[in-house]
């Protein structure tokens, strides 16, 4: 294959992988137009909702931590 062949083969290859990000983009921009956001209100809630459940879940594995830590020691002896 020629050198001009070849370039002009990676410059069609270029321009096909442009077109396809040009594309995904597009269709990223027009998913965001069909998403619905939280008003002020249900966004504070959810937030308030989540922290709980992340403070639950801390205090479990910590019990669950302690719990194995004492096992340990009572295993090794220390």
């Amino acid at each position: 294959m020629s050198e001009k062949t070849e370039v002009a083969e990676q410059q069609r290859n270029f321009g096909s992988i442009l077109e396809t990000i040009r594309g995904f983009f597009a269709e990223v921009s027009a998913e965001f137009g069909r998403i619905t956001w939280p008003r002020g209100k249900e966004l504070i809630e959810s937030t308030v909702v989540v922290l709980f459940f992340i403070v639950i879940l801390s205090v479990v594995v910590l019990f669950f931590d302690k719990v194995i830590e004492w096992v340990l020691r009572l295993i090794m002896g220390a």
